[in-house]
C-alpha cells in the first residue's frame, strides 16, 4: 500500500515539474494622448506618448516606434527613452492618405536579456478629398494641345478645380470644373504657336469646403524646330578697339524665341577673352553672349552660350556684335543661334 502511495506522490511531482512556467510580465506601460483626432490630408497632428514602470524593478530603457498604415510621416522627439518618461510623436499626414478612420500603434521596445513590446493605440480621422492627375507629364508641339484626368477620392461633396498662374501663350479649361466625391475632371492645356520651348509644371488646385489639395502636370514643348536656327560661316575679323558685325536670317519659325536661345561661336586669335560679344535679336534688344575677360588667355574658343530672348521674335534679322578690347585682331569663324 505504501509503495503505491510513494509511486502516485512521485507521479505527480513529475506533472508539477514538467508544467511549463508562466510568461513574465512586461515591467512596464505605454499610453497615447488623445485618444482621438481629426486632420486633414497634408496636416500635422501630435501625440503625447507617456510610458510607465509596472512593478517595482529598476527603469527599463525603451524604444519607441509606429505603425500608421496610412501614407505618413512619423517622428519621435525621444525616439529613445527611459521607462516612466514622457514624450511627444509627430505625425504628418501626406496629401495622398486616403480618408476615413485609422488605428494608428504606438509601439514601446524593450531590449537585452529581456524583449517585451508594448502597444498603446489612438483613432486619427483623416477628413477631405485627396486628387491625382494622369498622365502625370505630355509633349505638345507649339500651338498643340494637351489633355490629362484629374481624379477625387475621399470625402468632398462639391470640388472645383482651377489652374492658376498658368505660363504665358498657355490657356488651360476643366471639364467640368467641378466633381463630386470620386468624380473627374478633363484639364486641357491649349498653347500658341507662340509659346517658347521648355518643360512648365502645371499647377491645378482641387478645392472643397474641407480642404485644398493641388498636383502637377508637366508640359513639355520640344526644342528648336527645324528650321529655327540661322547659320554663318563667313568669317569676320575684329580688328584692335573696334567693332565688328556679323548677321544670320531666321524664317519658318512663326513663334516667340526661347528663354534658352543658344548662341555657338567659333573664334581664333592670339588672345581671344577680351572678346566682348552682344546679341541684337530681330526687335533691335541686346543680350550679352560674352563678357571680355582680361585675366584669361586662350588662342580659340568654341562654345555655345544662352541667352533669354523669350520677349522677342524667333524669326528675323539677328545681328553678333563683336568688341575688340585687345591689341591683336581677333576672327569670328562662324555662328549659330537657335532662338
Amino acid at each position: 500500500m505504501r509503495v503505491g502511495v510513494v509511486a502516485s506522490l512521485l507521479a505527480m511531482s513529475a506533472i508539477v515539474s514538467a508544467a511549463p512556467a508562466a510568461a513574465a510580465e512586461p515591467p512596464y506601460s505605454v499610453s497615447a494622448t488623445p485618444s482621438t483626432t481629426t486632420i486633414q490630408p497634408g496636416g500635422t497632428v501630435t501625440v503625447a506618448v507617456q510610458t510607465e514602470m509596472s512593478t517595482d524593478r529598476q527603469p527599463v530603457a525603451l524604444e519607441l516606434s509606429a505603425f500608421t498604415g496610412i501614407s505618413a510621416e512619423v517622428t519621435f522627439e525621444r525616439p529613445k527613452l527611459t521607462a516612466g518618461e514622457s514624450t511627444t510623436m509627430t505625425m504628418r499626414v501626406n496629401p495622398d492618405a486616403r480618408s476615413g478612420t485609422h488605428r494608428i500603434e504606438v509601439m514601446a521596445h524593450m531590449n537585452g536579456p529581456e524583449f517585451f513590446t508594448q502597444y498603446a493605440t489612438f483613432d486619427l480621422t483623416v477628413t477631405g478629398f485627396t486628387m491625382a492627375v494622369g498622365p502625370q507629364a505630355a509633349t505638345v508641339e507649339p500651338g498643340g494641345s494637351a489633355t490629362t484626368t484629374i481624379t477625387a477620392a475621399g470625402e468632398g461633396h462639391n470640388i472645383s478645380f482651377f489652374a492658376p498662374k498658368l505660363p504665358a501663350d498657355m490657356t488651360a479649361t476643366l471639364s467640368p470644373w467641378s466633381v463630386g466625391e470620386g468624380g473627374t475632371s478633363t484639364l486641357t492645356v491649349q498653347t500658341t504657336k507662340y509659346t517658347p520651348p521648355g518643360t512648365y509644371p502645371i499647377r491645378v488646385v482641387g478645392r472643397s469646403s474641407v480642404n485644398e489639395q493641388e498636383s502637377i502636370f508637366t508640359l513639355t514643348i520640344p526644342g528648336h524646330q527645324p528650321g529655327c536656327s540661322g547659320r554663318t560661316d563667313v568669317p569676320v575679323w575684329a580688328p584692335w578697339i573696334t567693332t565688328a558685325k556679323s548677321w544670320v536670317n531666321v524664317s519658318g519659325c512663326d513663334r516667340r524665341a526661347s528663354s534658352r536661345t543658344t548662341v555657338e561661336l567659333h573664334l581664333r586669335g592670339k588672345n581671344v577673352e577680351p572678346l566682348q560679344v552682344v546679341l541684337l535679336t530681330p526687335n533691335g534688344y541686346s543680350r550679352v553672349v560674352k563678357k571680355a575677360n582680361y585675366d584669361r588667355h586662350r588662342a580659340s574658343l568654341d562654345e555655345t552660350f544662352t541667352v533669354d530672348a523669350s520677349t522677342e521674335p524667333a524669326n528675323g534679322v539677328w545681328e553678333l556684335r563683336l568688341f575688340n578690347g585687345d591689341t591683336h585682331s581677333t576672327q569670328l569663324v562662324g555662328w549659330t543661334v537657335n532662338p
